[in-house]
């Protein structure tokens, strides 16, 4: 059984990152991220130098918590070195061993070239880049973040989601299982349905991904045949993003209820 888990800061955009810190190492969270990158224009993230960003960093050393991860630097085109070298610098001065790429680059070659440059500028902080590959967004085949990640030497994020909506196969994953060092822990219906009864769109695969993730054992990905694969070291890392679930408790009610049945549910996954 994996005993180590952390926790994704998805999991609950209410707070900011210093008490999404704080709150996760109280409900008893070995590993945290850090939201450090903006994605909407509401997240809350932090600024680098800024006197939060210090009182994370207390924080941090204060509850012995990790820093699993930084995120999410989303490369577009116009994305430049030095907004994700700052990223990096505090990523780097949190600890953290990861961070998080999505790709918003329609041409394939120039997100090819930038990733390639950003992954040796994080290399050089020691930090390792991870793909996220998102169903609704350009980077959005388990196949494409393989081969890129064999070719500029970073590696692949396993998100159950995102593996059900991309029409990922378990081939893949056990044939390239050396790439994925985290695991992002949470469940969905094999196919989604809009609202209305048809076919989804990129509103609702969005509304899903950011509201309506479900408990493991809850949908229909394959969290245990997936987890049986992957390396002893990988990291679990919680992001049970649930609008309905999370209105019935207070934030760290919240998580102490994900860790206690997270760690239920892969007590049962025999490894």
């Amino acid at each position: 059984m994996r005993t180590e888990l952390g926790i994704a800061p998805l999991t609950d955009r209410s707070l900011s990152a210093l008490d999404f810190v704080k709150t996760a190492a109280a409900a008893g969270f070995d590993a945290t991220g850090v939201r450090v990158f903006p994605v909407t224009a509401d997240d809350p993230v932090l600024e680098y130098g800024s006197t939060e960003f210090d009182e994370v960093r207390r924080a941090v050393a204060d509850t012995g918590i990790r820093v699993l991860d930084i995120e999410v630097c989303v490369v577009e085109p116009g994305t430049e070195r030095d907004f994700w070298r700052r990223g990096f610098e505090m990523g780097a001065q949190l600890g953290a061993s990861y961070v998080n790429i999505v790709g918003r680059t329609p041409d394939a070659g120039l997100f090819a070239s930038k990733l390639a440059e950003l992954t040796a500028d994080a290399h050089e902080v020691g930090l390792q880049p991870v793909l996220e590959t998102v169903n609704y967004t350009d980077l959005n085949s388990f196949d494409t973040a393989v081969r890129l990640a064999r070719e500029v030497g970073c590696q692949v994020e396993l998100d159950a989601l995102h593996f059900l909506r991309t029409g990922a196969t378990v081939e893949l994953i056990a044939e390239n299982a050396d790439l994925f060092p985290i695991f992002q822990l949470c469940d969905a219906p094999a196919v989604l349905t809009a609202a209305d009864g048809g076919r989804p769109s990129v509103a609702d695969e969005i509304e899903e991904s950011r509201h309506g993730r479900l408990m493991p054992g809850d949908g229909d990905a394959p969290i245990r045949e997936l987890l049986r694969l992957l390396p002893d070291d990988a990291w679990v890392s919680v992001e049970v993003v649930n609008a309905r679930l999370r209105a019935q408790y207070d934030a760290q009610g919240y998580m102490e209820m994900l860790l206690r049945e997270c760690r239920s549910y892969l007590s049962t996954v025999a490894v």
